[in-house]
């Protein structure tokens, strides 16, 4: 109370979309992918086809702009499966563990199952993009925020990409393999694969300049055997 707010983020509903006496960042802060998302067991839900949804019972959370994709997504698709309206978030996560089998799939952005297990992106269906909304009476933070984010963006072009996986990081958009893939893995009892020299995959250093990630963990695994 009392305090003029200056720094908020929409929720995307929208190019134009803000409240009144705001205005909006000229660049986006972060972008969230909205996935229709499946049990990893299920397979009924072929990846490789979208028709692989009709009939389906796909749960989405009321008023969001997940519902507002979801539509769009199927009627872009012709494809007759039933969405399921839930109040909220919590709702729709319990009915899609419950024993009843509730749902088949559900509908949300990646960032609201980064705390969810046993769940595997089939579909992305649309992107979000968040942006920094400033209260239009205060010209110079809005102009200082335009030129810092201009300035972000012509250095480093991927950092609200990497601002986006280090706290929104959702495991796996994709782990389950679609038909393809387990055929070629089938045929291929060896698989080779490459890295780029002092720049192995999924590793990193911690402060104290120790690696970390996969590599460590399978040469532990190597002296083991």
């Amino acid at each position: 109370k009392g305090i003029e707010v200056s720094f908020v983020q929409t929720n995307g509903y929208g190019k134009n979309a803000k409240p009144d006496n705001f205005v909006k960042s000229d660049y986006p802060v972060m972008r969230l992918n909205c996935f229709i998302f499946k049990a990893v067991n299920n397979k009924d839900i072929n990846t490789d086809l979208i028709s692989s949804l009709e009939g389906k019972r796909i749960g989405v959370v009321k008023g969001s702009t997940s519902e507002i994709s979801l539509k769009e997504f199927q009627k872009e698709h012709n494809i007759d499966f039933q969405y399921v309206a839930f109040k909220n978030l919590r709702e729709l996560k319990n009915a899609f563990y419950a024993e009843q089998h509730v749902l088949d799939a559900f509908c949300t952005n990646d960032y609201s199952v980064k705390d969810m297990s046993g769940v595997a992106a089939a579909f992305e269906i649309s992107y979000c993009d968040l942006h920094a909304l400033f209260s239009n009476q205060n010209k110079n933070l809005i102009n200082e925020f335009n030129r810092a984010q201009k300035f972000m963006a012509e250095k480093n072009p991927y950092f609200a990409r990497k601002l986006k996986e280090k706290y929104y990081e959702f495991k796996n958009p994709n782990d389950v393999t679609n038909s393809l893939e387990e055929s070629w893995l089938l045929t291929h009892n060896y698989i080779s694969i490459g890295y780029i020299r002092n720049g192995f995959p999924f590793c990193d250093e911690d402060l104290n300049g120790n690696v970390v990630g996969l590599l460590p963990i399978l040469v532990s695994e190597i002296l083991q055997r």
